[in-house]
């Protein structure tokens, strides 16, 4: 069973107690869910988008999508990392097909 976000108490499926269970990279691959444009932030420059994942290995994961993509619901999007004011993200863009 793969967990997101992992939880500290184990395995619910299975009962497993957290120190049996390990951490699994899974492919930031997926399917574009849903998406919102954020235009006011008391922090971040606006505009940006915000999309919602599902990933193709199960879990629905929240992301920045890079700007001047088009977007399309059910697209293919894949993710790589960016530090963003000293954190790590995950930035969506259009994934090409193979």
């Amino acid at each position: 069973m793969v967990l997101f976000p992992p939880q500290r108490y184990g395995c619910p499926g299975c009962g497993a107690l957290p120190e049996m269970c390990e951490p699994k990279a899974i492919p930031a691959v997926g399917r574009l869910h849903s998406y919102a444009v954020v235009n006011r932030h008391p922090k971040y420059p606006t505009p940006y988008t915000v999309g919602e994942i599902e990933l193709d290995a199960g879990p629905l994961v929240r992301g920045i999508l890079a700007d001047g993509q088009p977007l399309a619901l059910n697209a293919r999007m894949a993710a790589h990392s960016e530090e963003v004011d000293g954190n790590q993200v995950l930035v969506f863009a259009p994934a090409e097909e193979k």
